[in-house]
C-alpha cells in the first residue's frame, strides 16, 4: 500500500502540515502510526481521501473534527442491498464509492 508523508498529504489536501499532524494524533489516531519526534508520519492513501472527506464535511456542513472522521469512514464503506424487481423478484445492489 503507497504511504505519504504528512507533508506531502498536507500539500495535497491544501491544509498546513501541522494542522493535518493534529487531526491525525488528536481525532485519527487509531488510522495511523504514532510519529516519532522529529520524523513525518506516514499516511496511506486510504487515510488521506478519509481526511479529504472530512475537510469538506467542516467546510460545507461545519461538523466538529470526531463527528466529520466518523461520516467520512461510513461514507467511503461500500452499501450492499436487495432491490425489489417488480412482485416476484429481488436483485442485489452494490454501490462503491
Amino acid at each position: 500500500m503507497q504511504k505519504l508523508t504528512t507533508s506531502t498529504a498536507a500539500a495535497t489536501l491544501g491544509v498546513d502540515s501541522k494542522a493535518l499532524d493534529n487531526i491525525l494524533s488528536r481525532v485519527a489516531s487509531h488510522l495511523v502510526p504514532r510519529g516519532a519526534r522529529g520524523k513525518s508520519r506516514r499516511i496511506s492513501v486510504h487515510v488521506l481521501e478519509l481526511v479529504a472527506v472530512a475537510l469538506v464535511l467542516k467546510r460545507d456542513l461545519g461538523i466538529p473534527t470526531a463527528r466529520r472522521l466518523a461520516l467520512a469512514t461510513k461514507l467511503s464503506q461500500p452499501v450492499r442491498a436487495r432491490l425489489s424487481v417488480g412482485p416476484y423478484g429481488t436483485t442485489p445492489l452494490q454501490l462503491t464509492p
